[in-house]
């Protein structure tokens, strides 16, 4: 294998927009100006190791460098069959071996590919599994072992762990109110087909409106998994999963009630130990946030008299069907119209020590072909996002990161951001700073012949890579 190895100095110097590269190497096997190159990146929650897995066609080849980026393995090999198209999912097991499972666009079958990063061995093949008339729903990794969930029909959430017997194994089994159909794991898409409803995301970075606006939503922080559900105008209900004793808790948040009048839309998110909602109808609007106790640490208000006090933003109106607009809208009357209007909903993530928090609603529009651009679920609980012409670029789930990043700017949404400190204090006369995607779309403007393009969390760091097919070249930042 042709191959060519450089390694960055690690405490190079950052650029304007506050990257640094740390890895860089090259790769000669792959054609080169060819675009059909896969690139994923596999964290090692326990060692801190990373694997850098690349294919362009039948080729794949892996690398797996130390938490200093120093290379400590390496496997290269034939691809899997190419029916097998979406990543899903990865287990580590042994330090050194990094297991990909790919799904078919039905999501009945599953294959998988096996890099042993020590002996260099690359082992594919099918799983033999069938689904026991269940859908599949999402993955999550937990202690480097992947755990598969799927729903019956009767609203029944089965875990699954993928075992290192290429396999999966059935863990837990947690029956969710069948009667409640704002709590339906699937969704109906058809009159005779249904599919995953939940969204999965990740709130350690910017999330659109668009996402957080989706009813049902599925979070991981640790061992627990959070799964809320909008229930009617009565609450959000809440279940945590303990990964680690597989036990189920329930817990229901009623709605903030409106100080002059009855709200239309509401929504929440998860971010830490708090439940955030927010309410509105064409007259008001509320921000609440909630401990998991049920107790209102905060609460924000606003009404289309008066001007909205605990904004650090214009409102904004952002998006088109074709392409990128944005417009400042003037009154609070014109906010609150607009986000009755659609699907509303908050986004939290922390950036500086701080709380950025954007509120708003997002609608689908017109494409002006009879059809709309919109944010609608993909194959495996994936999402499409619109990208312009009429056209979607589909972002796998395995990485929600990955699919929140590239949501990110294309969406059709009405917001204010507001700055937070840690108490959930509003601070004032404080100008609302570009986040980190902000900084990393920035960045992949000035870029020519990237293609592949990847953003993961890594040892509590965001990093953005991509493959130069110019160069031949793989190229890894820390932002």
């Amino acid at each position: 294998m042709k191959y060519t190895l450089i390694i960055l100095a690690l405490l190079c110097a950052h650029t304007a927009f506050g990257q640094e590269s740390v890895l860089s190497f090259k790769n000669l096997d792959f054609k080169t100006q060819l675009r059909n190159v896969e690139n994923y990146s596999l964290s090692d929650s326990r060692t801190n190791n990373v694997a850098v897995i690349l294919a362009q066609k039948k080729k794949i080849q892996g690398y797996l460098f130390n938490s200093d980026f120093k290379k400590i393995g390496e496997a290269s090999g034939t691809h899997l069959k190419k029916k097998y198209k979406e990543v899903i999912g990865y287990s580590i097991e042994n330090e050194k071996r990094y297991t990909l499972v790919f799904s078919t666009s039905s999501n009945k079958k599953f294959g998988y590919i096996s890099l042993d990063l020590e002996s260099g061995e690359i082992k594919t093949d099918e799983i033999e599994f069938k689904f026991e008339g269940e859908k599949y729903l999402e993955t999550v990794s937990f202690e480097n072992r992947m755990i598969l969930m799927s729903a019956t029909k009767k609203n029944a959430l089965i875990l699954r762990e993928f075992t290192p017997n290429f396999t999966f194994k059935t863990i837990a089994t947690f029956q969710l109110d069948s009667d409640d159909k704002e709590q339906q794991l699937l969704k109906s898409i058809g009159f005779f087909s249904v599919e995953g409803g939940m969204t999965k995301i990740d709130n350690r970075v910017p999330n659109t409106i668009d996402r957080s606006s989706k009813e049902n939503k599925l979070y991981h922080k640790d061992d627990k998994l959070y799964l809320t559900f909008e229930d009617d105008d009565i609450q959000t209900i809440l279940h945590i999963i303990d990964l680690s004793s597989l036990s189920l808790t329930t817990k229901t948040f009623e709605y903030p009630e409106g100080w002059t009048s009855e709200f239309k839309n509401y929504n929440s998110f998860i971010h830490g130990e708090n439940l955030f909602h927010i309410a509105s109808s064409k007259d008001e609007m509320i921000f609440q946030v909630k401990n998991f106790d049920n107790e209102v640490i905060k609460e924000y208000h606003a009404d289309q008299i008066s001007d909205i006090e605990f904004k650090n933003s214009p409102i904004i109106q952002d998006g088109s069907a074709y392409r990128k607009a944005k417009r400042e809208l003037k009154t609070t009357k014109q906010f609150l119209r607009k986000i009755t209007s659609g699907d509303i909903g908050v986004s939290i993530h922390k950036e500086d020590g701080n709380y950025q928090i954007t509120l708003g609603s997002y609608a689908m529009i017109s494409s002006g072909g009879g059809g709309f651009s919109g944010v609608p679920m993909g194959p495996m609980g994936g999402t499409t996002i619109p990208v312009g012409g009429g056209q979607t670029l589909y972002v796998p789930s395995y990485n929600p990161t990955f699919s929140s990043f590239n949501g990110y700017g294309f969406s059709k949404a009405v917001y204010i951001n507001g700055l937070f400190d840690s108490d959930f204090n509003h601070i004032k006369n404080e100008e609302f700073q570009d986040n980190i995607f902000d900084r990393v779309k920035e960045y992949q403007e000035d870029l020519k012949w990237d293609t592949a393009e990847d953003i993961f969390i890594h040892n509590d760091n965001t990093y953005f890579s991509y493959w130069n097919t110019k160069e031949r070249e793989y190229r890894l930042l820390k932002f």
